[in-house]
């Protein structure tokens, strides 16, 4: 699955940085709960969104206006088994609006933990949901964003522009443009490792050690600080080490690819993946590949970057 459409793109990234804007302005805190405590939004925002965590959204009384969050956002909406958030706009003013966010067995073990006492935190891919949804929130109720939306005639254009803009918005949020500069000293120039490295760091800056962001959100916003015709990618290695799935390209004009084959340059450089960093040039440009790195469950993962010259 590709999109890649510039103007697209251009649209949602103008349309998400206005809705980052109006969350500073209506709650000033907003950046930095974003950067240093995720999970202040819910308490902050009480006043305008009741944000909760459920055992099942599956459960949830599903409304028509109801505005839903996958896990495999942009490559497979079919399964409920996938839903992570949930929107549910007020009927009237006797109503509130709502936010739902799903979690698992362990994680609601968790959330009795942190409620005793114990500062156990929800896991990253929920700060990426409750801000989707937030972002939802935003484009409904304010009369400037949500007038974007209804000026498009086309609905299926419509609704990909603020599904887009809502992914953008947690990116964004999470991953300020100023805070990606400060703490990547070599981002005109970064290579995988250097992402790599980020996500790592980014696990443990600050007396919290707060896990704000996965390592796909990492990896797809870097790809915004690259030249012309650059990309990161994803890849999930098979236990044995022997095959490879590319889980996401992310490309600097904003376009995404998920689920293609690996090219030639790509499968080439893989071939010599391990525990050190390595890389591969050619005619149009040079490509680099991170050490592996092992995630919850044993999975095994790469990052790419293509910098073209």
């Amino acid at each position: 699955m590709t999109d890649s459409n510039s103007a697209f793109h251009r649209a949602v990234d103008a349309q998400a940085r206005r809705m980052v804007e109006l969350a500073r302005v209506l709650h000033p805190e907003f950046e930095q709960d974003c950067i240093t405590d995720p999970d202040m939004i819910a308490k902050h925002w009480h006043d305008d969104v009741r944000i909760r965590f459920v055992d099942s959204l599956v459960d949830s009384w599903l409304r028509d206006d109801a505005y839903v969050f996958y896990e495999n956002d942009g490559e497979n909406r079919s399964s409920l088994n996938d839903l992570l958030g949930l929107f549910s706009p007020a009927f009237d003013k006797r109503h509130v609006h709502r936010i739902q966010v799903q979690y698992g067995k362990k994680e609601r073990r968790e959330e009795r933990k942190r409620i005793n006492g114990d500062r156990i935190r929800y896991p990253m891919r929920r700060y990426f949901t409750i801000l989707h949804e937030l972002g939802h929130y935003l484009q409904q109720t304010d009369d400037d964003l949500a007038e974007t939306l209804m000026s498009i005639s086309s609905t299926n254009y419509n609704k990909r522009l603020e599904e887009g803009a809502c992914n953008r918005f947690a990116s964004l949020s999470l991953l300020p443009d100023a805070y990606m500069r400060k703490h990547c000293r070599m981002l005109h120039e970064f290579t995988a490792k250097n992402v790599a490295d980020f996500f790592k760091s980014d696990q443990s800056r600050g007396v919290h050690r707060v896990c704000r962001v996965s390592r796909q959100a990492v990896t797809r916003r870097f790809a915004d600080f690259l030249p012309e015709g650059g990309y990161t990618a994803l890849v999930r290695m098979a236990e044995d080490g022997n095959d490879a799935r590319l889980v996401f390209r992310a490309h600097a004009d904003g376009g995404a690819e998920y689920g293609t084959p690996c090219t030639f340059d790509e499968r080439r450089l893989l071939e010599t993946a391990g525990r050190v960093p390595t890389s591969r040039r050619t005619e149009e440009g040079t490509m680099t590949l991170s050490a592996r790195q092992t995630g919850k469950g044993g999975i095994r993962w790469h990052i790419i970057v293509w910098r073209p010259y």
